[in-house]
């Protein structure tokens, strides 16, 4: 999200440099509100059931990448996909020379 990703993937395609890309998207970003709870434990924060830092519904990092670069875009939602996933990542990379996104959900933020 804080690259700019269309453009990665047209690159990847463009250049021939496929490569493998798993996201662990758990729809949000943490980091800001560990670092507001660690300076102020009590504050607003700590309180607030939403301080701006969730992405839901989150960008469809899968469909970006198979948009701007043809690569092969999966979004996972159970564990149990998880590795037939990685596998058609893998061939694509390997056999059809493309780059793959694996868009992997985790328990929200």
């Amino acid at each position: 999200m804080f690259s700019v990703p269309s453009t990665v993937h047209w690159m990847a395609r463009q250049y021939r440099t496929p490569f493998v890309q798993v996201i662990y998207n758990n729809r949000g970003w943490k980091s800001p509100k560990l670092s507001a709870l660690a300076v102020h434990p009590t504050g607003y924060a700590s309180r607030a059931n939403e301080i701006g830092v969730t992405f839901d519904p989150p960008p469809d990092y899968a469909g970006i990448a198979a948009a701007a670069g043809g690569a092969l875009g999966i979004t996972v939602h159970q564990p149990k996909d998880v590795e037939p996933a990685l596998d058609a990542a893998l061939k694509a990379v390997r056999e059809d020379g493309r780059a793959a996104v694996l868009d992997v959900w985790l328990a929200h933020l």
